[in-house]
């Protein structure tokens, strides 16, 4: 399945802040689920997920300009 606007995501985490210190993480919580496209999260997390497919791992970059 990809990850496209409308769909349910569940995703397991782990943010880092630019010096590499461990901010918060979905380890030991379970995943956390949202709905695609609908705003409810940052826009630079959706724009690196947009497209990608199930089961994938991968690491990005939020710039400031797409976080909060």
């Amino acid at each position: 399945m990809e990850i496209t606007k409308d769909k349910a995501v569940t995703v397991e985490y782990t943010l880092h802040d630019a010096e590499g210190t461990m901010l918060d993480t979905s380890a030991g919580r379970g995943p956390m689920t949202y709905i695609q496209g609908m705003g409810s999260m940052i826009a630079g997390f959706e724009a690196a997920l947009e497209g990608k497919s199930a089961q994938e791992k991968f690491s990005f970059v939020v710039e400031p300009a797409e976080g909060y």
